[in-house]
């Protein structure tokens, strides 16, 4: 899923393979002590510049259930606020995107809705990790933000938001593309 997600992420953004690269914090987090890198997550996400949330299943993103790829969307969404750009994309593997694309305008049966439900239901304090240390650690941190956990989720929710009519994958020119990537780095969640 990752995989065909990022590789549908690519051909939709006219991407080159060869000089695209993707950060992703689960191999770059040293996964037995997590606390010195915890503390560069935002100057990570900031550096990369561009988020890509692999958003599967469409209707409930897999990632928006993770403590740790929550916080990077915080992170996302302050790097915009920062920058004064928009610097989020969804990205998911075909068969996703083409019932995303279709859900997103179906204000009739309720499919729309169920998207922006999972939206509105992130909740870092509900969010799991794989080890109950990392998440006390992720908790922890998060506690000392202003606005604590309630600040971050707001952040993220109006971010992900954002995206039901603001950017989505696919439907971005190749001009505006080019500019809001800033080179070819990618935060993958």
């Amino acid at each position: 899923t990752l995989l065909s997600g990022l590789e549908s992420y690519l051909v939709l953004h006219g991407r080159p393979r060869e000089t695209t690269f993707f950060w992703i914090c689960d191999f770059v987090i040293r996964q037995t002590d997590v606390g010195p890198d915890l503390e560069q997550l935002g100057a990570c996400v900031e550096h990369v510049g561009q988020t890509a949330l692999l958003a599967t299943p469409y209707d409930a993103p897999g990632p928006l259930k993770r403590a740790y790829c929550v916080k990077e969307l915080y992170y996302t969404a302050l790097t915009a606020e920062k920058k004064g750009t928009k610097n989020l994309d969804l990205a998911m593997p075909p068969e996703d995107e083409t019932l995303f694309q279709a859900k997103k305008t179906d204000y009739v049966n309720g499919g729309r809705r169920a998207i922006e439900e999972s939206f509105r239901a992130v909740d870092v304090m509900h969010a799991q990790c794989m080890n109950v240390d990392e998440q006390n650690k992720i908790l922890e941190s998060i506690s000392k933000l202003k606005g604590g956990a309630e600040g971050l989720n707001k952040t993220v929710r109006n971010l992900l938001l954002d995206q039901m009519g603001i950017k989505h994958l696919g439907e971005v020119g190749a001009k505006n593309t080019a500019e809001a990537l800033k080179g070819s780095r990618l935060t993958a969640l």
